[in-house]
């Protein structure tokens, strides 16, 4: 599950051509079941349920338990990361700033994270979008694609992705 608040300029450098700058409160709740200690665990009970003479009829009984995605050596982890972001945009525009003004876009992504797990954020998105242009405001709605490496001190980064949708308001100046 994954939260976003974002707060940003876009400057039209062009009719074409958007570059915005944002910055942003994100919160990530990932679950994950470590499986990596399964199958020696298994191994061990399952030699010790032969060694011990154990009735074919529990042997069965234990290989369907070993066979079920719900076996009792899952463990589940919950990791919650709130992290702050600051991002570039460059979003490339079709229509010249007409009312529908379609647009594709990208940005750099950059972070840290407070509370109880510290790390570091780095990543980017792909974007698509459309502008409703008003004389002095402006409705965007937009799909992105994101993917963030969270790197905690003393541990490999590992990476998470989200699709978003984004409904907005933006003032012009």
């Amino acid at each position: 599950i994954a939260k976003f608040g974002k707060f940003g300029l876009l400057y039209r450098v062009s009719p074409f051509f958007g570059l915005g700058f944002s910055v942003g409160n994100n919160s990530l709740d990932l679950k994950s079941k470590d499986t990596s200690s399964s199958l020696a665990m298994a191994n061990l009970l399952l030699s010790a349920y032969n060694a011990s003479g154990t009735s074919p009829v529990d042997q069965i009984l234990f290989a369907k338990l070993l066979d079920s995605p719900n076996a009792f050596f899952y463990l589940s982890n919950s990791f919650y990361y709130s992290y702050n972001t600051a991002q570039i945009d460059f979003n490339f525009y079709f229509s010249r700033e007409k009312f529908f003004d379609p647009y594709i876009g990208f940005g750099i992504i950059g972070g840290s994270c407070s509370g109880k797990y510290p790390c570091s954020i780095r990543g980017g998105e792909l974007k698509l979008g459309t502008q409703l242009n008003f004389e002095s405001f402006f409705i965007f709605i937009q799909l992105q694609g994101q993917v963030i490496n969270i790197k905690e001190p003393g541990f490999s980064s590992f990476p998470s992705q989200h699709s978003i949708g984004s409904l907005g308001i933006g003032v012009k100046f």
